[in-house]
């Protein structure tokens, strides 16, 4: 079997993790070992298993860090190797995915590309110089996915609908890591994904009233 390393990435809502399982399902079917891990700060829904946020779930092991991954392949065969929630593991996730890669193994990833801020998500929680990016660079295959923009316009009640690729954080809370769901984020498109503290009014730009308040209605 030819090794290959999947990256499935997007915002929150977009289907990552329903992907990922539907992924690994065909393989389970096939007959094939899998093992599935997701980092032990996800316990949203349930402790051992990947979940989606409308219910559906496969049995996974519940580990700290890519050690753990490693060590726990190592010692039993294994084809393919499922990671929920990429993001959240140590950097050194990046060389257990080529080694795994290398070896033969199919690893499928399921990851979001960027934090609240618009930046890149950096792995150990921020702390790590290496982001997913540096990850995204060894794969044979990146799914982009979109959710849909949840914005609702103030005027006309109606929703946006658009292509979303950003996780609008709507909790008051500043850390880069915060697990949740509806609760404290939402799905926005570029037009209306606003950074935190940030609002059209309080730029400093040189242009006449019409122009600011051409640029102020995309945010309505």
């Amino acid at each position: 079997m030819s090794g290959k390393i999947e990256i499935i990435s997007g915002p929150m809502f977009s289907g990552k993790t329903e992907e990922l399982i539907r992924r690994l399902r065909r393989e389970q079917i096939a007959g094939r070992h899998v093992a599935i891990f997701k980092p032990c700060i996800d316990v949203r829904y349930k402790e051992n298993a990947i979940s989606t946020h409308y219910g559906a779930e496969l049995d996974a092991h519940l580990v700290t860090n890519a050690a753990e991954i490693r060590d726990w392949v190592i010692e039993r065969n294994t084809d393919i190797i499922g990671i929920d929630e990429a993001q959240f593991f140590d950097d050194n996730i990046i060389a257990l995915c080529v080694a795994l890669r290398d070896a033969g193994k199919r690893v499928i990833i399921a990851c979001l590309n960027y934090d609240f801020l618009r930046k890149p998500f950096y792995f150990n929680f921020g702390k790590s110089k290496k982001h997913v990016g540096d990850l995204m660079v060894h794969a044979q295959q990146i799914d982009h996915l979109a959710a849909i923009c949840t914005h609702i316009n103030k005027k006309t009640g109606e929703q946006c609908n658009a292509n979303a690729y950003f996780s609008l954080r709507i909790a008051q809370d500043t850390n880069i890591v915060r697990i949740g769901g509806a609760d404290a984020y939402e799905a926005r498109c570029l037009k209306h994904h606003m950074l935190p503290g940030k609002r059209l009014v309080q730029m400093e730009l040189d242009l006449s009233e019409k122009q600011k308040e051409n640029l102020l209605s995309l945010h309505q």
